[in-house]
This record gives C-alpha cells, structure tokens and sequence, in this order.
C-alpha cells in the first residue's frame, strides 16, 4: 500500500449543516468546524476493487459534499474476496457502476456518482483530494506530479497480498520562554506542512513510518520491492504468479538491480519472494486496515486537522504464510491457483485447504454495532463458516439508531428501529449468499446461559467480541476461558483503537489484564508528577503499606 500527499492547505468554505438530523448522525465525529469543511469537499476514488470500495465506504459515511468513484475495469471472480458490494450477477459489468447504488444508500447526504472511462487530468481538477488503488507507478508519477502543481491533494493506496506502504513531511515550532505560576492553556500551532512528488520520494524517501519495529530492515527491502513489482508487470503483463520460483527470481534479480542506486545494507531477499508469492492475493482484512488509514488520511485532507502520516508508511503481515516444511499444507502453484470462486483472491495466498477450513469453522460473534458490522463483513468475505458445516452466530440486544449510521454501514435509515443483529444477517448474506448465520436478540448475561451453555460453547471453534463494555467482555472472556476456546477482542475510542488475541494455553485472557491494569496509578505519576486527589491519596496509602504492611510481610514470608 501507498499514500502520497501533498499541498495540505487550509483554504474551503464553511458551510452550515442542513438539520438537526444531519448533526445528530454525526454527534461523534470530530468537530463542528472540521464538519463544514468536510462538507464542501469532492473526493475521487480511482480503482473499485476491494481497497477502492473500502475507502469509498468509508469518505461516504464521513460525510463530505461528493464522491465519484472511477474504474475502467470488468468484474470478475478474484474481485470477490475483498470487493463487498460486488453481485455474481455483476460479473462481466463495470465495477463502479456496479458499486454505484449501494455506495450511494450508505449516505444519501452525500452526491455518489461513477465514471467508467480513463483517468485525465482535467478530470481531476474537479477535486480538492484524489484517491489511486490500483493503479501503475507510470500514472502515480504523472498524476502525482499534476495533483502538486495544481493543489490538489493526492493519496495513492494500494496492497499486494499480505504486504502495503505510505508517504509524506512536516515543519518545527519554537516555544516562548518558561515562567512560572498562573494558569496555562494548551493551544495546538497551525503547521504549514509541504511535499515532494512523488517521482522525487521514490528515489530519495527520507522518512519511513515505523508500523513494526520488530522489521526495520523490511522497510527498506519494501520499498524497492514495489517499485520493482510495477516494473515486473509492465515487462511481463501481469502480477507474478502465486508460488511461481521463476516470477520470484525474476522479481528478486529486479530488486537487486534497482539496489544498485539505492545501496541498501541489508535487502532481505526473502521478503521479496514472499511479496512475489502473495502479490497476485487480495485479502479483505488487509484492504479493510489500509483502507481506514487511506480513508483517514483523506479526512486529514479534507479538514486541515491532525498531521498527515509522514512520508513513506509500510506495512506487512508475511508472518502469517506458514512456515516451510511446517505441518499442514504446503503451498505450491497447485494449491494457490484460481478455482473461479469468490475466494480466488484468499486461495492465492493462503491455498484452497486454507479456505476449506474457513468454511467448516463455527464462531459466536457478541455485539453487530460498529465493529460487529466490519467482522461480520470480513467474515463473508473470507468465507468463515461459509461451507459445509460452519456456521455463524451473532447476537446483539440493541436496535438500530440514526446515531449509528455514519460507522455500522449495514444499516440504512429504513432499518431505525430493527433489531441490529437481524438486519446485520441479512445484509451478509447478499455479500455471501453462502454464509450460514442466524441472529440473536440476546444480552450475554448469566441469565442467558440456558442458550448459551456448556454445550453451545463446546461445539464453537472460536468467539468474537465486539462489546462497548467491560463488564460483558470480562464475562465472555471467563466462558471462553471455561471452556478453552479462543477469543477475538477489539475496540475503539475516537481515531484510537486496539485488539486482543486470546489462545487457549499460550496468551494471557482478558479478565487478568483488565482487572489488574483497570485503576492502576503509573508509578511515575505518584512520586513525580501527582496532580489529581486520588494521586496523594493512593501516595499516603503506599507510604503507609510501605512501612506497615509490607515489612511485616516480607518477615513472615522469609520464616515459611
């Protein structure tokens, strides 16, 4: 994946929000101010394969002014494990005009409309952002080179398989004197932020954005991988096939030669096979992860709030292809091949016993707000439970409100006052008529536990948590915890977020690492910086244990 921006400015009119229905739908979403300039914004979305729709799903239910999606290209089978609005009936047919209709019910605040034809410039200057996906590294430059002359701020995103990128800059502040006493009030500088295009940041990219500092050196390797991936398919006419030792070789020799210039140290050589191996893969999970920040970086754009990533950004999740001579399957050519099923995209990563197994496995998913409508999606995309018999679980007690339109994107404004978990369901299985799902209007409670017994929990493979409380996740996680079974947990608050993986017999469960950080004071804070009550407070009571309580503890410790 990549991102390029440049010539952030502050320059759009406010305008005034319609109704008070308009401001309630969007009562958590930044502020006023960023709201208006939203709201006299035009975005273009070029590409409407998985991570094109992803973004534009996302732009929309934001709330700027229009949207226009562009795509050239014909649906086809590989589009299906990652493009959600994509029907078999659309096969053959436009892919953003197919996508038209159900982008434009996720906002009718917001003019969606498509274009089928080629990518010009005097198409683009009718926008103030333009997003690329799947796009060449020819049209990046050249529209990259456009987009900085004219102001406009241009994001190019994209992902091969398991592995994505990022791009952009930033100016210093100074600071008045210190002085002492009174009272002080924080307020944020204005920074006038400047890029380069992108021709000039791809062979000079001064910053890369650490994701994971565990693979500093992949980074680097990335880089020219990318760059060598666009030349691989504009020699051989398309994407290296998956598990092919001759397009890997071919993309290593590529890389090699373009380090030549770059000279890096340390070219991980396998990364490279790896990328070449899995480029010709599209993942729903990938494209849902880079399309929040593309989408995210286009806010950042439309607003002139919060500072844009810093140039170049990486991202790779290679640690989830198997091991070579591991147990289970071994990936070949054979077993990644397209099958002409909406699963081409995952098989090719992953092989077709992979995605079997999806299908057969049975998940209890708890909560269909917000992150429940996104697992549920990425469920049908992946197939989970979508064979022979797996099935899907899903409950939620709650009914749909207008506050919950612009981030549950299942729900339109004709389903306020239905049953989450039922409308949920059913919009599922239109992206996957596979799926095997039922839906509960159920609070997960001891009082529900004649549904959700011993039983029920031993015939489940693993259990998804998309709660907005503690107290429910603490309960779950002690059913799963009973009755060894594997639970995904995760949660936002604001731009922020965070998941947690908890396997039977290896990680910690979530009941011990809440409880036991849930009211700690840090250390730090109580000897150096206290600044509330409960810090002096909490300070005298460890004083007092320290002298009372402790040492006689210690002592009788030691005589045992």
């Amino acid at each position: 994946m990549l991102f390029n921006f440049s010539n952030f400015s502050d320059d759009f009119v406010p305008v005034v929000i319609s109704s008070d229905n308009d401001a309630q739908a969007y009562l958590k979403h930044l502020h006023l101010q960023a709201m208006r300039r939203m709201g006299t914004a035009n975005v273009l979305i070029a590409g409407m394969r998985g991570l094109g729709v992803e973004i534009a799903k996302n732009v929309i239910l934001s709330g700027v002014k229009s949207v226009t999606v562009q795509d050239e290209g014909l649906a086809e089978w590989m589009d299906f494990s990652s493009q959600f609005f994509l029907l078999a009936s659309h096969l053959g047919q436009n892919r953003a005009m197919s996508s038209l209709s159900q982008l434009s019910a996720l906002n009718p605040h917001v003019h969606v409309s498509a274009h089928t034809g080629p990518l010009k410039e005097t198409l683009l200057q009718q926008f103030q952002v333009v997003v690329l996906t799947d796009s060449s590294l020819d049209d990046q430059k050249r529209f990259g080179t456009f987009c900085h002359s004219n102001g406009i701020k241009l994001i190019v995103a994209d992902t091969k398989g398991l592995c994505p990128d990022s791009f952009s800059i930033c100016d210093t502040s100074s600071f008045s004197e210190y002085e002492k006493g009174g009272v002080a009030t924080e307020v944020k500088n204005t920074k006038i932020l400047k890029f380069k295009p992108l021709d000039e940041a791809l062979v000079d990219p001064e910053l890369l954005v650490m994701t994971d500092y565990g693979k500093m050196t992949k980074h680097q390797t990335l880089h020219l991988a990318f760059q060598a991936l666009h030349g691989f398919v504009k020699r051989v006419g398309r994407l290296p096939k998956p598990r092919s030792q001759l397009d890997a070789e071919l993309l290593v020799a590529m890389v090699t030669e373009l380090n030549k210039v770059s000279q890096l140290d340390q070219l991980d050589e396998g990364v490279v096979q790896s990328l070449s191996f899995t480029a010709c893969g599209d993942l729903a999970p990938v494209n849902a992860f880079i399309g929040g920040l593309a989408a995210q970086e286009v806010l950042k754009a439309c607003t002139g709030k919060f500072t844009p990533l810093q140039q170049w950004l990486y991202f790779d999740a290679l640690e989830c292809l198997p091991e070579d001579g591991g147990e289970g399957e071994q990936l070949t050519e054979s077993t990644c091949s397209p099958r002409g099923s909406r699963y081409d995209g995952q098989t090719a990563v992953f092989g077709s016993g992979f995605q079997e197994r999806l299908g057969e496995q049975k998940y209890f998913l708890v909560g269909a707000g917000a992150i429940g409508c996104e697992l549920l999606k990425n469920f049908a995309l992946i197939g989970l439970g979508a064979g022979e018999g797996g099935h899907i679980t899903v409950t939620d007690m709650d009914s749909i409100e207008r506050s919950n339109l612009n981030r549950q994107f299942l729900f339109r404004s004709q389903d306020i006052g239905r049953q989450k978990s039922e409308v949920a369901a059913q919009a599922v299985r239109v992206m996957n008529p596979n799926m095997n799902i039922t839906a509960h209007q159920n609070r997960l409670d001891p009082d529900s536990e004649q549904v959700y017994g011993h039983t029920f929990f031993m015939g489940l493979d693993g259990v998804a948590a998309a709660l907005d409380n503690v107290e429910a996740r603490v309960y779950l996680d002690g059913r799963c915890v009973q009755h060894q079974r594997p639970m995904l947990e995760g949660g936002t608050l604001g731009s922020k977020g965070h998941t947690l993986v908890v396997v039977p017999h290896l990680t910690e469960s979530y009941g011990p690492a809440k409880t036991g950080s849930q009211n700690a004071i840090p250390l730090c804070t109580l000897k150096n910086f206290p600044h509330r009550i409960e810090h002096t407070l909490q300070w005298a009571r460890d004083q007092f244990e320290g002298l009372y309580k402790q040492a006689a503890e210690h002592v009788n410790l030691y005589f045992r």
